[in-house]
């Protein structure tokens, strides 16, 4: 087993955790206040100390790769007396109640975190110097051979002096649930190297009572933990943690050793295994920033999406860019809420977003079967001593103890508890359980099987794959007896019918007494490379980001890069409970965008070291320009796009699964040019959001009217191009700067390919440019189809000293100017125009009357009458009633009406395509009145509030309701027919050339039903109205939906159709 991999030689552990706490009035009162109180989290107008020193950038400033270090901020009486601000405040309007402060926030953000009641939030949100009040919100987890498999030995390291020095001087703050600093993978007792301490870093390792004094070092050089808002809802389990920076999980240990293990780097950790809260990671960033960390690692998410005018307006967020301000790369997880799209979890454009992906080491091992058939699986199993040696097979169902049955332990497949079988049955012999989807859930464990198969001295542990987990992956997990766990369905089967076939029966009882199958495990210990990598996992959270709560759009790429974060490798905290297959291990195999986050983290670590005064807009360009598009075999980089069966459904990833592409740790240390950001260009950017101006300076101190101009997000000079409405044509710029130490000018050749139904013109397309020198760029973007499915592209500067620049560009929504197009938005219009005509002929017609003209007159052929089909016969789903008809629109002969629209059906196309002719003499009428809507909404279970809300009116004057299909609309849809059901409609004689008609019924009934209407054939005069009963039956259970139609042709020229559509059937 390889240790965790390193990239940066030193190490900062913040793990940090309050202990200043201010309460008022007595404990036992401070009890009761807080049932009823809750974390808010307050901040005020007045700027915060990193804000205060010296305003703005300036013009001369914004794009010299300079970045304004976290050091420079000499800020302690500053940060003081914003303390004395905080207390007074709470003082003053709180006189005399009960409340207590978690945190002073001075350094990022100017505000604090309190446990308040809501009405005393609302007096705080009521003080002219407070700005917001916010509650509190949770976050969560966003949960080796990689150094190889990213090129680092024989790339990046030996650029940088070697993997010993790599990253030296570079700290690293990781915001986590804390670390175990005994682990050797953060130790500094390493021959001849002093691990020298940066001078500008200022931190304190915490001493408590799990974490003694001497537990940091010259590598882990901080310590502290940070948990009040945690501590403040009982969320903290004394048994299992304590309120110290060690990590009572695992998870931070093991991010942080990705990042640092074993050649140092400084780490901060901040919540614990018992979860985390925003007003716990704020002070946690408050205090990096402050102690004068250089990057900041953030494996963890926020649980919901922030609510507001825009997802960046978040506080997490807003303290990040202040981080940001202050020369702090942040680097965040994408979150593990993937594949969906829109389930990105890091939102800013100052963030820099990293998903996960595979890499190409396996572990592998196999079963070989008494009949010669060998089933391979995975697992990490020890040896056997005698893989020769082949064993009887036993499954754990035939295995119980005398007294116990499968119905008194249902669960005695998952083998959790030895007291359930027969040692002497299991002695000796290979145990098979079954893996089914509590392992997933992690109700049960394969440690605890391990600990059932050692109690009973089995000889090995197999599972096979139960159906209630075909889909899901496995994952090779640690046993210290042979085991392996059979990944195939089909190979499942194959072990159970091998080991079916081999059952021996006692004659008399039938009782199953043994079996003569016999099989050997081997391998499990010893890994396989060469899979195709990398590919991204399915549970890496994708884009496009979303800019609000209302799923809009940003223009802002989502993820940012990708790198490996399945199976990773890392050190463990053996008294770590987050992963019970790890407990009590020093090593742990772990997967999840908090695993690929660290790795790009100490990339990071080692551009900061090369080039110390980058910006972290820079360092992040060089990350992403420099990306890979391709997988180690030369093949596009693929995305698993489902949870189940994950590989069968994979396909080429695009920027919204994989950011600018898989991460080049030698490549982004010459990145050749540099896309730099300041920090004015994030202000005007925020600045431009509608409505944000008193959110901006409730966060930043800064009032919008300082800045002279706005930023669309697409104007942003990020190394990528994101257009979520392209409307015509759209110009942005990017400014590039050379910054290749090795040559004083390169000329760049600019290719580009354009994304679907958009074209792309880039000037200059050719380009050279000195060392040091910036280059604008002009890129035109024009819509010339209109799509609203997103299309991806690239542009790609190739220059003549070997550096290559690639940016992706994405495009969601295309409006042309001019074009012709498809879809039901060109549709809507040509019934709007037979609609007119219609109100013009009948202009006493309510809405529904001109429905049911135009519905019951729709065509039902093509144009050569064959069915109206697009490949199969068109159903109502696809047509509604059918092709509009304008023509018998205008005389139908019977209306149906209906005052208001009706809730929307599951059909696509209506009733069907409309015939203009055909809806001015509709000739019938279907209508129905507003208390008939009134009485169908009040039956609606539970919606007698929600009634009296829209329409000012009480259910209870209606002295009946109606089921939906009993509304008499121009169609019949039955979602559940259970046994018979009558409906009845009612049917209005509208045409004005004919006194009296009379009419035949005919109908086709839907598969597996009955339909009988009468009356069969009446005869209705002008004005006159007639009711039809129509009835029904189930004949057979069919949950398919099924379709019909009733059709009335009248003597005098008029037809009207009316679709019938019956989903689930229920005979009796």
């Amino acid at each position: 087993m390889e240790e965790s991999s390193s990239f940066v030689r030193s190490v900062f552990v913040l793990c940090l955790v309050s202990s200043s706490v201010f309460c008022l009035d007595d404990s036992d009162q401070n009890a009761t206040v807080l049932s009823s109180s809750a974390v808010y989290i307050v901040t005020l107008k007045d700027p915060p100390s990193v804000h205060s020193s010296s305003g703005r950038e300036t013009d001369a400033s914004k794009h010299s790769l300079t970045s304004t270090s976290s050091q420079t901020y000499r800020t302690s009486n500053r940060s003081a007396y914003l303390i004395r601000v905080h207390d007074s405040l709470l003082r003053k309007v709180l006189r005399k109640e009960n409340y207590i402060k978690l945190y002073s926030y001075h350094y990022l953000i100017n505000g604090f975190s309190a446990v308040i009641t809501q009405q005393q939030a609302e007096r705080l949100a009521a003080r002219k110097e407070v700005h917001n009040v916010v509650l509190d919100y949770p976050v969560k987890k966003a949960t080796t051979h990689t150094p190889q498999f990213l090129g680092l030995p024989r790339g990046a390291w030996p650029r940088e002096g070697g993997s010993e020095y790599a990253g030296e001087g570079v700290v690293i703050g990781f915001i986590d649930t804390g670390i175990d600093p005994t682990h050797p993978s953060f130790s500094d007792k390493v021959p001849g190297h002093s691990y020298p301490v940066p001078p500008r870093f200022t931190g304190v390792c915490e001493v408590t009572t799990g974490f003694p004094s001497g537990s940091c070092n010259r590598k882990l050089v901080g310590a502290r933990h940070f948990a009040e808002s945690a501590l403040s809802r009982g969320v903290l389990n004394s048994s299992q943690d304590d309120a110290s920076p060690f990590d009572g999980e695992g998870h931070g240990t093991h991010t942080a050793s990705v990042a640092a293990g074993n050649h140092g780097v400084p780490v901060v950790a901040l919540y614990k295994r018992f979860g985390g809260f925003a007003a716990d990671i704020i002070a946690a960033i408050d205090q990096a920033a402050q102690d004068g960390v250089d990057i900041i690692n953030l494996s963890i998410t926020p649980n919901r999406r922030p609510p507001g005018i825009a997802t960046f307006f978040n506080p997490i967020d807003m303290a990040l860019l202040s981080a940001v301000k202050a020369g702090i790369f942040v680097v965040q997880a994408a979150g593990n809420t993937g594949p969906a799209p829109k389930s990105m979890s890091s939102f800013s454009p100052w963030i820099f977003t990293v998903g996960a992906t595979s890499h190409d080491r396996v572990y592998t091992n196999s079963i070989i079967l008494g009949n010669n058939v060998t089933i391979s699986g995975v697992g990490l199993a020890c040896k056997s001593p005698g893989t020769r040696t082949m064993h009887k097979l036993v499954l754990a169902a035939h295995a119980l103890r005398n007294g116990t049955t499968i119905m008194d332990a249902i669960y005695v497949g998952e083998c959790q508890d030895s007291s359930s079988y027969d040692q002497k049955l299991v002695q000796g012999k290979i145990l098979v359980c079954s893996y089914t989807v509590r392992f997933i859930l992690g109700v049960s464990t394969v440690k605890q099987a391990l600990i059932t198969a050692k109690n009973l001295t089995a000889a090995g542990l197999v599972f096979y794959m139960d159906p209630s987990s075909t889909g899901f992956q496995m994952t090779s997990t640690p046993m210290d007896i042979p085991g392996i766990l059979i990944s195939s369905p089909q190979d499942s089967l194959a072990l159970l019918q091998y080991y079916n076939t081999s059952l021996s029966r006692d004659n008399a009882s039938g009782k199953i007494v043994g079996s003569a199958s016999v099989a050997r495990i081997v391998g499990g210990m010893k890994p396989t490379y060469g899979i195709t990598a990398p590919k991204v996992m399915y549970f890496s959270a994708r884009g496009p980001d979303p800019e609000d709560d209302s799923f809009q759009d940003a223009d802002v790429m989502k993820p940012n890069l990708v790198a490996p974060g399945n199976s990773i490798w890392g050190a463990w905290s053996p008294l770590g409970i987050g992963t019970a297959d790890f407990q009590g291990e020093r090593f742990a195999m772990e997967s999840g965008t908090s695993m690929s986050a660290p790795h790009v983290t100490g990339i990071a670590a080692l551009i900061k070291q090369k080039f110390p005064h980058f910006t972290p807009a820079a360092i992040a360009s060089a990350l992403s320009t420099t990306a890979s598009l391709t997988d180690r075999k030369g093949g596009p980089i693929m995305a698993q796009r489902t949870v189940l069966n994950p590989d069968a459904t994979q396909t080429p990833a695009t920027p919204f699964d994989m950011g600018s592409g898989f991460v080049n740790a030698t490549a982004a240390l010459d990145p050749g040019l540099i896309f730099d950001i300041g920090y004015n260009e994030y202000m005007k950017f925020l600045c431009g959001i509608n409505g944000s101006s008193p959110v901006v300076l409730n966060y930043t101190g800064e009032s919008c009217s300082a800045y002279n101009s706005s930023l669309a997000a697409s104007d942003l000079n990020l190394p990528s191009v994101t257009i979520a409405k392209l409307v015509g044509t759209r110009t942005v710029l990017r400014w590039v700067t050379n910054i290749a130490a090795t040559v004083t000018n390169e000329t760049y050749t600019v290719g580009w390919k354009a994304p679907d139904s958009v074209s792309v013109k880039v000037s200059p397309a050719k380009f050279t440019i000195g060392n040091g020198e910036t280059r604008v760029m002009s890129l035109v973007f024009r819509a010339i189809k209109n799509g609203s499915v997103a299309s991806f592209g690239r542009i790609e500067m190739v220059g003549d000293r070997g550096h290559v620049v690639n940016i992706p560009v994405t495009v969601i929504y295309k409006i042309a100017r001019f074009a012709m197009e498809s879809g039901r938005s060109m549709s809507a219009p040509h019934v709007t125009g037979i609609a007119a005509l219609i109100k013009q002929k009948f202009p006493h017609f309510t809405p529904a009357a001109i429905a049911s003209a135009l519905s019951t007159t729709a065509s039902l052929t093509d144009r050569k009458g064959g069915s109206r089909a697009t490949q199969t016969p068109a159903t109502p789903f696809d047509m509604g009633s059918g092709f509009v008809n304008a023509t018998a629109a205008l005389d139908p002969g019977l209306i149906f009406d209906i005052a208001t629209q009706t809730p929307a059906t599951p059909f696509d196309m209506g009733s069907g395509f409309v015939n203009a002719t055909a809806a001015l003499d509709p000739g019938l009428i279907f209508d129905i009145g507003y208390n008939e809507y009134m009485k169908f909404l009040c039956g609606i279970n539970g919606s007698s509030p929600v009634v009296l809300n829209y329409t000012g009116e009480n259910c209870s004057a209606y002295n009946s309701s109606l089921a939906a299909s009993d509304l008499n609309l121009s169609s019949v849809t039955i979602a559940k027919l259970v046994g018979t059901r009558t409906v009845l409609r009612w049917v209005t004689n509208i045409a004005s050339t004919v006194t009296n008609e009379t009419y035949t019924v005919g109908w086709k009934a839907p598969d597996s039903v009955s339909v009988k209407v009468s009356h069969a054939k009446f005869t209705i005069e002008n004005g006159e109205t007639r009711v039809l009963s129509l009835v029904f039956r189930a004949m057979k259970n069919d949950m398919v939906a099924s379709f019909g139609r009733i059709g009335m042709v009248g003597d005098r020229g008029h037809v009207v159709n009316i679709p019938v559509t019956v989903i689930y059937k229920s005979a009796v």
